[in-house]
């Protein structure tokens, strides 16, 4: 399998003192669903983020898709966390989607914009309330949204920081069905807490806690969460 992502002895601190990263290797293939657990301050959103290339590693290399993530963040479509975006912005659903399309050469947009806008709205079942205001939407409908503009550039890799956190039961199975329409045809990172939906169809996890323990079975999975939470963690197993 094509490497698409690695990480190789990465180490990062904000203040040059304290560690948040610590000696992280991993690689992930091409067409893995790879789902990241841990605790809170363990190091997950600063993991994104170097993976997206806002911010630098302090020592080690990152590469993706074989260049610096700078430049390789052309591949990625990312769904950050739901209580991160202000929705208090005077546009349509469909408008705030077209806003994540890349120009095309001399800036202009592509041709298709308005039928590619479109159909990833189909994808997603958000078509009917595309011309609603985003601030009227509910919880679930916004998540969707939020994920239209992830895939809108047809990126080969998704990265979803807690893709269902704000939203009830009933639209987390639906959501988690589109996102799974998905597998195989790209490269899914998940960060997520929700150890059910790791346990129906994430190829590996991925354990951290300033340092990374990796497992690629959901048997071995509970032992590496004790790890990480210092044996505080509540494992509820589900089965199907």
């Amino acid at each position: 399998m094509n490497e698409v992502l690695v990480f190789n002895k990465v180490y990062f601190s904000y203040d040059g003192v304290e560690q948040i990263l610590k000696e992280v290797s991993f690689s992930i293939y091409e067409g893995e669903v790879v789902t990241i657990v841990g605790p809170n301050g363990g190091g997950k959103t600063t993991l994104l983020k170097l993976i997206l290339g806002f911010i630098k590693p302090s020592l080690g290399n990152i590469w993706v898709y074989g260049v610096d993530p700078v430049l390789g963040r052309k591949n990625i479509g990312y769904l950050p966390q739901f209580s991160s975006v202000d929705r208090n912005i005077p546009m349509t659903a469909y408008e705030f989607v077209k806003l994540a399309v890349y120009p095309g050469i001399f800036s202009f947009y592509p041709v298709d914009i308005d039928e590619r806008v479109s159909n990833v709205l189909r994808i997603v079942n958000a078509y009917d309330f595309g011309r609603k205001i985003i601030s009227e939407l509910s919880g679930g409908q916004f998540q969707r949204i939020l994920f239209a503009r992830a895939i809108v550039n047809d990126p080969k890799i998704l990265i979803l920081d807690e893709p269902t956190n704000f939203i009830d039961e009933s639209s987390k199975k639906n959501f988690y069905e589109i996102i799974m329409s998905f597998k195989t045809k790209k490269t899914i990172i998940i960060v997520s807490h929700d150890l059910n939906m790791v346990s129906n169809f994430t190829d590996r996890v991925f354990c951290l806690n300033r340092e990374m323990f990796i497992t690629c079975r959901i048997d071995d999975l509970k032992h590496n969460l004790d790890l990480i939470y210092s044996n505080s963690f509540n494992y509820v197993e589900h089965r199907h």
